[in-house]
């Protein structure tokens, strides 16, 4: 769940600053298509939501 403060795109230095991750990693992650972004120009945009979204995805819930 996203903020209202939130952003709604965000550069991979902003995306790197908010949930810890390496460049490389965020990156790859584009690559993949695990995340959705966007190029604007020279510039890339990363959806936030996308982002929460392979969290979730990738959750680890803990055993009963």
């Amino acid at each position: 769940m996203t903020s209202q403060n939130e952003p709604l795109y965000a550069a991979p230095e902003t995306i790197r600053k908010m949930f810890g991750l390496s460049p490389a990693t965020i990156y790859r992650l584009i690559e993949r298509g695990e995340i959705t972004s966007a190029k604007i120009g020279k510039s890339r945009r990363i959806l936030v939501a996308s982002m929460h979204a392979y969290f979730e995805r990738n959750r680890e819930t803990k055993a009963a």
